[in-house]
């Protein structure tokens, strides 16, 4: 069945489409209109630091929510094309995020792999994480899902290995729990309050379907949490715990009467992050290595990462998302401080990085050349420092171009010299000011210059006017005369000269004023400032072409024969005969190209010489 569906599926879209790598967001949201849109998702996914965020439908990243989207997407995790966390944050947030329609129509492709699964020897951790994204998606009646439970009832569990029988009994209990049923037998408040397992009575939380049911198994949860937790400030405050978990889903801790013992010794977080610098617009972006600027997001939640010793029994965490009822005492995460403006954590204790930066921050971590070393407060207690490492992308060239054919500006570039990179400040004589920073790897043909402004183009020679026609020949007349030819066409006019092409402008002074920090070989430092600091001329005008030469005028049509009764006989009279094509117009002649323009001076010197 599975190999059918994915027959059809590539037949619907011919074959495997081809995707570059790296392949961003945005080529994904271009694609996802496309009869590939599935195969593009399963792509993108399928890269280092992928944002799942895409699969939720309203962030309109995905367009075509039908087959073409769902067949490939579900393959891939039945052919373990994808990390199944990855697999299983992108169908969570797809499922909770669909519409009815679409959502049917992946709970259906989604029931077509269980059962498929289900004769899979190593199938158990893929129908594992199918189950995690059915345990909590909306409650609304399936046909697909209750179609599949009626199958796997009549199955046992005894069929299957042990891993195998383990999975396949939580999903039918999974899909029994939304008809309200537990072994083939109503749930009821006694049943709950029967039952011990956590696991199982968290999804009765997120299935049964009965609002009262649902909210006894949310308190038989929080109080079983409550009993076996090995918190003594849990236990002792067992009924302030139950309402505030009840209530916001976490015991949260008021911060003001909080007081921090120990701080953590500074922490390097395992992302590398990238800053990409936009010289022309003056600012600086944040993103994930190898992310082709997909995500500002790192992936990364401090929720486990940073704990707070405030004196209790045990340390205290970041509080986990409010549906998993946690009891445990804990830091929201919107209490903490931190001391970047580019760096803020969401409600689930996740980093994010701003969307920009100004050069003049870009500049300030250059010099630090630290990566991104956040100190992280708590009432204004310190916690612990994060460190990103931080590496800046080679840039693009930073250029002042005259308007065309003028000369370009004259700068004033001021060098600084450091150990890991330099860091440019140009300044034009109408008091523009840009900066750039470029790291000593950097690899690229890199510059900061002036140009002169290229040449105009010349313009193209018209073509020449077409000749007059000839004209017609006159038609045979009885009893002898045949018909006349057509006279020639006349020649077409000449084409027009092509003008010249405009001069180049020539490059701007530029003085470039280097200071070397401490420890720099500034000898070297001001060779290295002569290769990275230029002025250009600009590029010759091209001469306009010469305008062809008019096409001749058509010949005259020749005149009509004549059929003539002579003596009682019938005497046929010619045709004239066309008149010829006249000849083409002489083109005109080409402009001539404009003169380059001539780089200007360079003077490099030490700042203060």
């Amino acid at each position: 069945m599975r190999y059918a569906v994915i027959l059809l599926a590539l037949a619907a879209s011919g074959c495997r489409h081809a995707f570059p790598l790296p392949y961003s967001a945005s080529q994904l949201r271009a694609d996802s209109a496309e009869e590939w849109s599935g195969q593009a998702l399963v792509h993108y996914l399928g890269q280092d630091n992928a944002d799942p965020a895409v699969c939720d439908v309203r962030s309109e990243m995905l367009t075509r929510l039908d087959e073409t989207l769902v067949d490939p997407f579900v393959a891939s995790l039945e052919d373990n094309e994808l990390e199944l966390t990855t697999w299983k944050d992108c169908a969570s947030r797809m499922v909770k995020s669909m519409d009815v329609e679409p959502r049917e129509l992946l709970l259906a492709r989604l029931a077509r792999a269980v059962w498929w699964l289900l004769g899979e020897e190593d199938g158990a951790g893929r129908l594992q994480t199918i189950q995690d994204v059915l345990i909590k998606r909306p409650r609304e009646d399936s046909p697909a899902l209750a179609a599949l439970l009626e199958r796997m009832l009549t199955r046992r569990k005894k069929e299957f290995d042990v891993d195998m029988g383990r999975t396949f009994e939580s999903m039918v209990t999974t899909l029994e729990l939304g008809r309200g049923q537990l072994n083939g037998k109503p749930v009821t408040t006694e049943v709950i309050d029967e039952t011990q397992d956590e696991r199982l009575i968290f999804r009765m939380s997120k299935r049964l379907p009965s609002l009262e049911l649902r909210e006894a198994a949310r308190v038989r949860l929080v109080r079983l949490r409550i009993a076996r937790s090995p918190w003594d400030e849990v236990r002792n405050h067992a009924a302030e715990v139950e309402r505030a978990v009840l209530t916001t889903g976490r015991w949260a801790q008021a911060t003001s009467g909080l007081t921090l013992l120990n701080p953590q010794p500074p922490l390097e977080l395992p992302v590398e992050m990238v800053l990409k610098q936009n010289p022309d617009a003056q600012y600086g972006k944040i993103v994930v290595k190898g992310s082709n600027n997909a995500r500002t997001h790192p992936g990364l939640k401090l929720r486990g990462v940073l704990t707070f010793d405030v004196g209790w029994s045990r340390p205290l965490n970041i509080c986990a998302p409010p549906e998993e009822l946690e009891v445990d005492p804990c830091i929201e995460a919107r209490d903490l401080e931190l001391n970047l403006l580019e760096v803020s954590l969401d409600e689930d204790g996740a980093v994010w990085m701003a969307t920009a930066l100004p050069m003049s921050r870009v500049v300030d971590l250059a010099r630090a050349n630290e990566g991104l070393a956040m100190s992280v407060r708590l009432a204004g207690q310190p916690v612990t420092i994060l460190k990103l490492p931080l590496e800046f992308e080679d840039p693009p060239s930073l250029r002042f171009t005259g308007p065309p054919g003028e000369p370009g500006p004259a700068l004033t570039v001021k060098a600084d010299v450091l150990a890991n990179a330099v860091i440019f400040l140009a300044t034009t004589a109408n008091g523009l000011r840009k900066q750039v920073v470029w790291p000593r790897t950097a690899r690229n043909d890199f510059e900061v210059s002036s140009a002169g402004g290229d040449g105009v183009n010349g313009t193209d020679g018209a073509r020449g006017a077409k000749g007059a026609p000839g004209v017609a020949g006159g038609a045979a007349t009885c009893p002898s005369m045949a018909g006349r030819s057509g006279s020639p066409g006349d020649r077409g006019g000449p084409g027009g000269d092509g003008t010249d092409g405009g001069d180049g402008g020539d490059g701007g002074p530029v003085t470039a004023l280097v200071r070397c920090a401490d420890g720099v070989d500034c000898a070297a430092g001001l060779e290295l400032i002569r290769v990275l600091v230029r002025s250009h001329g600009g590029a010759a005008g091209e001469g306009g072409a010469a305008g062809p030469g008019g096409f001749g005028g058509n010949g005259g049509a020749g005149g009509a024969g004549a059929s003539c009764m002579v003596n009682g006989a019938m005497l046929s009279l010619e045709n004239g005969f066309n008149g010829a094509r006249g000849a083409d117009g002489v083109p005109g002649k080409p402009g001539k190209d404009g003169e380059p323009g001539k780089d200007g001076t360079v003077v490099v010197k030490l700042a203060g010489n």
